[in-house]
């Protein structure tokens, strides 16, 4: 990371109004001798020789001011009496250090404004940026590096804002991206590049924004997407295609956000799903095919989230579920069913919840268990059956744990055994058991 130089503010005097130059003295500690700072006003501005310390009484820094404003040299010290930075007002060269006494910046100074080649280092002294200024302002050719000295970036200056062709470099050397700009914003034809070297992207700026027509790729070079920019939206048609050439998604957009029909595709070429979408949110029926093109489930939104019918296919074309969603919770009849098509379970939902009672089969359609709920927890009469039919348990939960007596059965329908379970159930779920 770049360390980034920093000059030290002096806090100005309280002014005081004279016809003579009057002498500055402030204290931070006057009976231990600890000055603030010393130097001349007249008629309320600094003139003369001036120097500010840090309360610990170590040199802040030292110059000179003419009519209120500084001039000539300047000397800056950190808090530690590391020299931080030499300065130039009007002429001459200037020096900024890193707190490790590195050289940080250097650049020279005519007629108070930045002229000729200004160089930039990190903490270890290394090189990251050359630039060139004359009268103040960014002229020419720029470069900046990294640590290691490779290049990072290369670009023009006009007047202060980069013009021209700019590239940009990762830290091995490969192009990053290149392309014009103008008055600091992309213009024209861009190329922007994967680290291996390859083409990421490729299309134009109008005023650092996106437009027209954009290709982007794999990194194996294979074309990935391409659409249509406008103002750096998306708009109109966008195809996205397998590293194999084949479609892979499509569909348009509309400042930016999905509108209208997307359908996206399997290898083979068969649609995986298609929907619609309206201002970048799902609307209405989503449907989903297998590899084989039987269907995998058609679902319903509304705004995004899901709300209608809801149905899932098993690979052999029986369904899996099927239900309801208001607002995108469960609401209604839910039924699932096993792949050969007999029913698993049917429960009823309100508002994403569990309510009354439910119903789990076996696969050959047998019941094994209805179960009240309420609030998503069973609640209610709890029943189980054998294979043959007859009852293997039954008793009632109370939010969720048992309650009261329950009941045990042998497969001939005997009674076999009871619990008795505190009424309702207490944090210590004292039970009594009894067989016969």
């Amino acid at each position: 990371m770049k360390k980034f130089c920093f000059f030290l503010i002096v806090s100005l005097y309280a002014p005081i109004a004279s016809s003579q130059p009057a002498l500055v003295n402030e204290w931070w500690d006057q009976a231990k001798g600890i000055n603030k700072q010393e130097g001349q006003i007249l008629d309320t501005l600094r003139i003369g020789h001036w120097i500010t310390w840090y309360p610990d009484g170590t040199k802040e820094s030292e110059g000179n001011y003419h009519d209120g404003n500084k001039a000539g040299k300047w000397e800056y010290w950190f808090p530690d009496g590391k020299l931080n930075s030499i300065l130039n007002i009007e002429n001459g060269p200037c020096i900024l250090y890193h707190p490790n006494g590195k050289i940080c910046m250097e650049w020279q100074v005519i007629h108070g404004k930045r002229n000729g080649k200004l160089e930039e280092y990190d903490t270890a002294g290394h090189l990251i940026r050359q630039i060139t200024y004359q009268n103040g302002l960014k002229q020419g050719f720029v470069q900046t590096f990294y640590p290691t000295g490779q290049k990072s970036f290369e670009g023009i200056y006009r007047n202060d804002s980069l013009n021209g062709k700019a590239i940009w470099y990762y830290p091995q050397g490969n192009k990053e991206m290149e392309g014009n700009l103008h008055n600091d914003l992309q213009e024209g034809w861009w190329i922007f590049y994967h680290p291996n070297g390859t083409k990421g992207s490729e299309g134009k700026f109008k005023e650092g924004k996106r437009t027209g027509k954009w290709v982007f790729y794999y990194e194996t070079g294979e074309k990935w997407r391409e659409g249509e920019y406008a103002d750096d939206q998306r708009q109109g048609h966008w195809i996205t295609f397998y590293e194999t050439g084949q479609r892979f998604r499509e569909g348009n957009f509309v400042n930016d956000k999905e509108q209208g029909l997307w359908v996206e595709y399997y290898q083979n070429e068969n649609i995986n799903y298609q929907g619609y979408f309206e201002g970048g949110l799902m609307e209405g029926l989503w449907e989903a095919w297998y590899e084989d093109g039987k269907t995998r489930y058609r679902n319903h939104y509304s705004l995004g989230i899901p709300h209608g019918k809801w149905t899932y296919f098993y690979r052999n074309g029986n369904k899996k579920y099927e239900g309801y969603y208001v607002n995108g919770r469960k609401n209604g009849l839910w039924t699932e069913y096993y792949q050969d098509g007999s029913m698993e379970s049917k429960a009823n939902y309100t508002d994403g919840r569990r309510q009354g009672t439910a119903f789990f089969y076996e696969p050959n359609g047998l019941l094994i268990r209805q179960q009240d709920f309420l609030n998503d927890e069973p609640h209610g009469s709890f029943i189980s059956f054998y294979p043959n039919g007859k009852k293997s348990s039954e008793g009632v939960h109370y939010r969720g744990s048992p309650t009261g007596i329950w009941k045990f059965y042998s497969h001939d329908g005997k009674l076999i055994m009871t619990k008795t379970y505190s009424n309702p159930p207490s944090s210590s779920k004292h039970q009594k058991e009894k067989k016969n």
